[in-house]
This record gives structure tokens, C-alpha cells and sequence, in this order.
């Protein structure tokens, strides 16, 4: 049999009514982003030029980077540094033994003068291999220092460690 014919819905009619209610404003001044700019500036006093270049130096040597206009390098480039890491590599026992693998993300800071600090896991698989991933970053030799306006500074970096079993 066909099917049956949808019932219609009923139609909801509402009925506006407009009200006239003219009221008179005062004339109201806006201010402008402008004006209100030009006010902070006019709070505003900069600190003394003593304090101001010791503070931006002191900012300058703790501040880690993320970006720089010369990124740090392991010596070689990354070829070498994919070799060193695969001549270096000690797989762990248990790991390999429960057939465990995978990509440990690690973030550490290149320093001033290319030494390597703060490492951590950011993306760990196993204990086991987080930790060699942490060993085997520690133990690299000292990078070429990330460069900002042609000073050495400091630099976060994040490599990924695949450890794959043949």
C-alpha cells in the first residue's frame, strides 16, 4: 500500500504590532579608538634607560626561543645526526623483547654554546624506550647554537626517535 500522507503541521500566526514611540536624544559624542590611544600614551612613561637595558639583557640570556632567523644544528647536519643517533642507539632489552616500538618525541633546549639541556619526553611510547630517547639526546655532542640577530641564544628543539625492530 502507499504510504500514508504526512499530516500537515499547524501553522503558528503571530501578529506584529508596531508602536510609534518617537523619543528625542540629546546629541551623544563618540569617542573615537584614537582618542582613547592617545591618552594611555599620554599615561604612559617609559622606564628609565638604566633599568631598561638591564632588564632586555636579562631577558635576552634567560628567554628560550622557538624560532630563530639561524636554527640550531647538530655538527654535520641532519644526516650525520641520524647516523650518530643509529651508531649510538642501545635498544632496550625489555622493549625488544616484547616486540615494542615506536616514535618518542623529545624537546630540549640548545644552548648559547651548543650543549644540550632540559630534555624531556613530549610524546613517550615505553618507559623503556622514553628513557633511552632521553639518554641518548643527553649524550650528543655540542650542537651549532641557534643564532638570533647574529647573537648566539637559546633554543628549543624537538626531534623524534623511532625505534624499529629488523
Amino acid at each position: 500500500p502507499p504510504p500514508p500522507e504526512p499530516e500537515e503541521a499547524p501553522v503558528n500566526v503571530e501578529i506584529l504590532q508596531v508602536v510609534e514611540d518617537d523619543v528625542e536624544v540629546a546629541d551623544v559624542e563618540i569617542a573615537s579608538v584614537d582618542d582613547s590611544f592617545d591618552k594611555l600614551q599620554q599615561t604612559f612613561t617609559p622606564p628609565a634607560p638604566a633599568q631598561q637595558g638591564r632588564k632586555q639583557e636579562k631577558v635576552e640570556e634567560e628567554q628560550i626561543f622557538e624560532f630563530l632567523e639561524e636554527m640550531p644544528e647538530f655538527p654535520g647536519g641532519e644526516k650525520a645526526m641520524l647516523k650518530w643517533l643509529g651508531d649510538h642507539v642501545k635498544y632496550p632489552a625489555v622493549a625488544a623483547e616484547n616486540n615494542i616500538q615506536g616514535r618518542v618525541m623529545v624537546s630540549f633546549v640548545v644552548e648559547r654554546d651548543g650543549s644540550v639541556s632540559n630534555v624531556k619526553v613530549d610524546r613517550g611510547v615505553d618507559p623503556s624506550l622514553d628513557k633511552e630517547a632521553i639518554r641518548l639526546v643527553e649524550s650528543m655532542p655540542k650542537w651549532k647554537p641557534g643564532m638570533q640577530t647574529g647573537k648566539p641564544v637559546r633554543c628549543r628543539f624537538r626531534l623524534p626517535v623511532t625505534f624499529k625492530l629488523r
